[in-house]
Formats: C-alpha cells, structure tokens, sequence
C-alpha cells in the first residue's frame, strides 16, 4: 500500500498517496452506484504530482472495477485494468491525465449496486524516475 504525503494548499493540506517507482501499488476504494447507472463501460481520469521527474518522463496508472450486489461472493476477480500514460511536466504542479478508454466492471453491472475500484501505477510501462502522488481519479459513466 503507498503511503501518504503532504502538499500545503493555501492553509489546507492536500493528502495524496505516492506510488513507488521501484514496484507496483494498488489502491483501492468503494462506492455505491447511483439507482439510475445503465450498467455500461466507464471511463477516468487521474490526477496526480510529482516531486523529481524529469522532461519526457511519463507514468502510466491503470484503473479496474468490480461490482457487486447481495449474495455476490466477496472474493471475486477484477474487471480488466485499462491503462493511461502521462508525461511528467513540473514538480509539484497537478497533471491530469486524458480519459482512458472505455472501462469494463466485473461482475454485472447495474444501479445501486457497490462498485470496488483499484487504481495502480504499472513501472514496467513508464519511465518517472520518482514516486508518483496519486491524488484522485474521476470515473464518468452514462444513466439511465
């Protein structure tokens, strides 16, 4: 599990969890569907920082979900990560990524069911020399 850091923001502090360059880590949170989800693919965005990277050097987060309703086995696979990649462009500015493609949850998918997402920073695929801050991801899906 990453750790967090600090970054002051005007008085406040912005909380981020900071990935390892050296392995791969995971993060992971929950949320219930809206009643009004159409049961389709998702897509998201990332945002994070960075203290050390350098020009031309990118990062690539990967994002997977899972749905789950009542009586679902707990212990059940991820829907397949899909990947998106950043180029670094200063320490300690907030880089948003591109959206990803389209993002399919394991399980079946449907309104007000619990939605389990993981993101995670793939180090084979990217080449920042430096931990990557992890601040937040924005998944966007259609309703009904």
């Amino acid at each position: 599990m990453p750790f967090k850091r600090e970054y002051a923001t005007n008085d406040e502090d912005m909380f981020v969890l900071a990935f390892d360059k050296d392995a791969d880590e995971f993060a992971q949170w929950k949320v219930p569907l809206p009643a009004d989800y159409d049961g389709g693919t998702m897509t998201g965005i990332v945002a994070w920082t960075a203290e050390g990277g350098g020009g031309g050097e990118t990062v690539e987060w990967n994002i997977q979900g899972r749905v789950f309703g009542d009586d679902d086995a707990m212990d059940q696979a991820w829907g397949t990560a899909v990947a998106v990649s950043d180029t670094w462009i200063a320490d300690g500015d907030l880089h948003i990524t591109a959206a990803t493609s389209a993002i399919t949850l394991a399980g079946t998918p449907a309104g007000g069911k619990m939605a389990l997402f993981r993101v995670f920073r793939d180090v084979s695929d990217d080449d920042l020399g430096c931990d990557a801050d992890f601040a937040w991801a924005v998944l966007t899906f259609t309703r009904s």
